[in-house]
């Protein structure tokens, strides 16, 4: 689940394989619901709160239009379940983190192949910083690793 950072929008996914964008104050679902092929494992939403991203267990990464409810495009070079995505500067970057051990870093403009892969065993979770300069990445053995994304440098571990 994430919330816009103005507070306006919420977006929601999960085990019934879709995600709903809510209004916080009255939770009032204000979209139809996008739908996977199986659970979803986490949202992000963009900073300028027109776009979000789905993260699902059926190897694809939904990129969604806040305005219309609608999926613009999916991403799906993974071949095991995601376990995060998130957007980076100025909305031009995705990154995804899935259980096929990688994180992937995708350019949004074109966003039909990855630009890079990083190789880590088991990532579980995936967040970028709030100026976006880092992200940083959780495994199964519980080791947080930072990473610049600009160059996918490893920064911390």
């Amino acid at each position: 689940m994430t919330l816009s950072a103005d507070g306006n929008i919420l977006i929601s996914g999960g085990n019934d394989m879709k995600t709903y964008v809510w209004n916080p104050k009255t939770f009032e679902k204000q979209k139809g619901a996008v739908k996977h092929n199986d659970k979803v494992n986490a949202v992000s939403g963009s900073q300028n709160t027109r776009l979000y991203l789905s993260a699902s267990a059926d190897f694809k990464v939904r990129l969604v239009d806040l305005n219309t409810g609608m999926p613009i495009r999916g991403l799906s070079e993974h071949t095991q379940a995601l376990v995060g995505a998130c957007f980076l500067p100025f909305n031009d970057y995705i990154v995804t983190a899935s259980a096929d051990n990688s994180i992937k870093f995708w350019d949004n403009t074109k966003a039909k192949t990855s630009l890079a892969t990083l190789q880590l065993i088991g990532p579980v979770a995936l967040a970028a910083s709030p100026d976006q300069k880092s992200i940083a990445v959780l495994t199964a053995d519980q080791a947080l690793s930072l990473y610049q994304p600009n160059n996918q440098n490893l920064l911390i571990s």
